[in-house]
């Protein structure tokens, strides 16, 4: 069993936890900003080998972390993250209760519904971002290594006025009703024209450096979760893990497809402001006490802001098997093929 100790997704957010004053986990960018960020290089970080299931982990005793479990819908690995500078308390009972997780999903991973996930992932953004001109992408990379020294030598080595970080991570909810697919993604300046375009100095204040990727100098910050809940989801944990069995998996595969094409579409319309709340008086249930404002309802699902900026889509499941199965259909085999070879390696 593996475990990991930091959250892919959450890298931008424990990159800003160094002193500075805690800024707004969102934010959007301008259009004529990022006219002047592009072209931009997209690299995408997928830390996890396989899907895996998210836990309860046992804070008592920890108020650090009590903090970070405050950010709303962020999965298990995002408080390891966040919480890892406050020790090892409760290590032991976390590490059990993963262990147990671990062997629970066990039967869906054998299914291997994953198993081209990062290149579906990757060639999703792309589509997506390219269908429109305003978007210039340089290059686009799958990376395996989600750290914040790596990070900042793909930034450092990159010739781009511009690099987005788009941090994927995905896996089951714990009592195994729900997929869940979450993405962070920051942009950052880099060239000394972007940077005075995005308002940013263009060279580090010498009397308090910051972190080459602090939150403080993405000129675009932003949220998404993506949430397939079971149609009918039961109280008992194995009907559950059935039901997303049935049929070699055909529901999870649908449900993971689906996430992807969603989380495509939905930073390419943040990304050029289309994702604005219809109305703050529409009020949304989010789950666990979190409270949204409705930004459109479709056949594929629903999307909602919350008060931080953060976006909820919950997705409609039988829309999500229909569309799974019409791109199957439709899917050329010799270009699958081509598609899928070398999905181990990252771009």
């Amino acid at each position: 069993m593996k475990t990991f100790s930091l959250n892919a997704l959450a890298l931008g957010i424990a990159v800003s936890l160094s002193g500075c004053a805690p800024l707004p986990l969102t934010q959007s960018i301008q259009a004529e900003t990022f006219t002047a960020l592009q072209p931009v290089d997209v690299k995408i970080g997928i830390r996890q080998p396989e899907l895996y299931a998210n836990y309860v982990r046992s804070t008592a005793g920890t108020a650090g972390t009590a903090g970070c479990a405050a950010i709303p819908g962020l999965g298990v690995l995002l408080a390891a993250a966040c919480g890892g500078a406050f020790g090892a308390m409760d290590a032991s009972i976390n590490a059990a209760r993963a262990q147990e997780a671990d062997e629970k999903v066990r039967p869906l991973k054998d299914l291997r519904v994953d198993t081209h996930f990062d290149q579906s992932m990757r060639n999703a953004l792309v589509e997506s971002m390219q269908a429109t001109q305003a978007v210039r992408i340089a290059d686009v990379v799958v990376t395996k290594t989600v750290t914040e020294k790596a990070y900042e030598d793909i930034f450092s080595a990159s010739v781009s006025p511009s690099v987005m970080f788009v941090n994927i991570e995905y896996y089951l909810s714990p009592d195994f009703s729900m997929l869940e697919l979450t993405s962070r993604s920051m942009l950052y300046p880099r060239s000394a024209a972007a940077k005075e375009a995005a308002r940013l100095p263009t060279a580090p204040a010498a009397d308090k450096p910051a972190p080459v990727l602090a939150q403080e100098n993405a000129s675009y910050r932003a949220n998404f979760f993506y949430r397939a809940r079971l149609p009918v989801a039961s109280a008992d944990t194995a009907t559950n893990i059935e039901a997303w069995r049935a049929d070699d998996g055909r529901l999870l595969r649908a449900a993971l497809h689906h996430g992807i094409q969603q989380t495509s579409h939905v930073l390419r319309e943040d990304l050029h402001a289309r994702t604005t709340a219809a109305s703050a008086a529409t009020d949304i249930d989010l789950g666990n006490g979190q409270r949204g404002s409705l930004v459109f309802k479709s056949e594929a699902g629903m999307l909602a802001r919350d008060a931080a900026g953060s976006l909820y889509f919950e997705a409609d499941v039988a829309d999500a098997l229909r569309t799974h199965e019409v791109a199957q259909a439709s899917a050329p085999v010799a270009g699958a093929a081509s598609a899928h070879a070398g999905d181990s390696a990252p771009r």
